[in-house]
Order: structure tokens, then sequence, then C-alpha cells
């Protein structure tokens, strides 16, 4: 942090080259912030064009992609007119977030697998947004009772604070085989952190001299690392 500091005092805005190194290995055009500038303007270009031929369903789909690319991606602002995106005068989309469950919606009245999938993310993203994450929990394990290969879903019920049940979330839904890099990595993270918790609490909780104890909690802790 002082190495920050200080470089940052002379050379304002510059990244220290060592962490500018990591990145260009790493490929700056997969960065999160990266992501998250494109994610934005393709979501800005999608209301658009759903503004003028009011297809909910299309938008949903692509909804649907932006949300598993990055966190980030639909910003929560407020529409000029609240009657533009449907084109019905009884609409009551007047945030962007309110996109989500009337996209969720038409993908449901379509009744695909896909589409079911699809409208299970949106709602599931809607119910974060607002901060009601025990109701994106609960769709989220209904949605894995329907299709154990949807890894979004894995990925909501991880956030949950009982460590063990998020852990073996994570895990199962790390074993996924449609992943995009965003929720693999954020499940990743899930699973260090929830790993990490769960052996720290087994080994404070420990009896001396308990070494099955000792063990499981240390196992846990070399699954986080």
């Amino acid at each position: 942090i002082a190495e920050c500091e200080f470089e940052g005092a002379h050379n304002p805005g510059r990244l220290l080259a060592h962490l500018s190194d990591i990145l260009v290995d790493y490929g700056p055009e997969k960065a999160e912030i990266s992501l998250t500038l494109r994610a934005v303007a393709d979501f800005q270009e999608a209301v658009a064009q759903a503004m003028r031929d009011h297809d909910m369903y299309t938008l949903g789909q692509k909804l649907v992609g932006l949300i598993q690319r990055t966190e980030s991606a639909i910003a929560d602002g407020v529409f000029p007119g609240i009657h533009q995106l449907t084109g019905k005068s009884d609409s009551q989309i007047t945030r962007f977030t309110d996109i989500l469950p009337v996209c969720a919606q038409a993908l449901r009245a379509k009744g695909s697998p896909a589409d079911l999938d699809g409208a299970d993310i949106l709602d599931m993203k809607f119910y974060m947004t607002r901060s009601r994450l025990p109701e994106a929990i609960e769709l989220g394990n209904k949605a894995i009772e329907r299709n154990r290969g949807l890894a979004y879903a894995y990925y909501v019920v991880s956030m949950g604070a009982d460590a063990k049940n998020g852990l073996r979330a994570v895990k199962k839904g790390l074993k996924c085989k449609k992943i995009t890099p965003f929720v693999r990595n954020q499940m990743l993270r899930r699973a260090v952190n929830h790993a990490a918790l769960q052996g720290i609490e087994i080994l404070r909780d420990a009896v001396e001299g308990y070494m099955e104890a000792r063990a499981e909690g240390t196992a846990y802790l070399m699954s986080a690392w």
C-alpha cells in the first residue's frame, strides 16, 4: 500500500510495473473493468433496440448473457419515459432493473429449457439488485432441481451465510460443463472464502488434543489454498 501511495503521488494514474506485468499476462481485455465497460455499452444498445421494437424476449436473451459476463452490466438508472420500452400504457418499468422480471416473463412464455434457465437467471439477478438474497437463493435451489448444470444458480446459492452449504454449492457448480469465465471466477472466490471460514471455525472450536478436528480444519484450509 505504501509503495502504491508513494508511486501514485509522483505518477498519478500509473499502474505499478509488477501489477502492469500481471495484467498484460492475463490479458487487459479479460480484466473486469474491460468486461464491465463493454457489457454496459452492450446493455445500453440492447435497451435502445428494445425501445424501438418492444421485443422483450430478445432483450431478455441478451440480458441473460450480460449477467453471466460481469457483475455490474446492468446499472439501476431511471428511464426517461416509462412506456417507451414495452409500448404499453400500463408499463410499470421505471428503473433499468425493472426490465429483469418483465423479460423473465417473456422467456417463460416460450417455455423451452434454455428459456426457463434464462428466466431464472433474470429473476435471481433482480432479487439480488433489490437486496432480496433469501429469495434469490430459494429460486437458485429450485433452478438446480430442474437443471443441475445451471452454473449461475450454484453461484447464487453459494452467497448464503452457511459456509458448508455454500462450499458444497460451488464445488458442484464448478463442475458444470457450461460456465462463463466470470461465473467460474466468482465461484472460485466463494469456494476459497467458504473453505477458509469453515477451516478456521473448526480449528477455533476444536478441543485441545482432538486430532481429528485439527486434521479436518487443516484440510479445509488446504482446500482453500
